[in-house]
C-alpha cells in the first residue's frame, strides 16, 4: 500500500495528499480520495491502522 510503504522506509509521519472533506463542494479530481462521509472514513481508518503497523507513530 503506497503510505505503509513510507511508514516501512522510516517516515514517521504521513500526510495525505488532496483529500476532500465534503461531497457539495471540496472535489475536485476523478477517482480524489475523500473523507466525507462515514464509508470514507472507515477506509481511511485501515490505512491509518496499516501505516500505524508499519512504524509510522500515533
Amino acid at each position: 500500500m503506497y503510505y505503509e510503504e513510507f511508514a516501512r522506509g522510516g517516515f514517521g509521519l504521513a500526510l495525505t495528499e488532496g483529500t476532500y472533506t465534503d461531497t457539495a463542494h471540496s472535489q475536485g479530481c476523478l477517482h480524489q480520495p475523500g473523507i466525507a462521509d462515514a464509508e470514507q472514513a472507515a477506509a481511511w481508518r485501515s490505512v491509518a491502522e496499516r501505516v500505524h503497523g508499519a512504524g509510522a507513530r500515533r
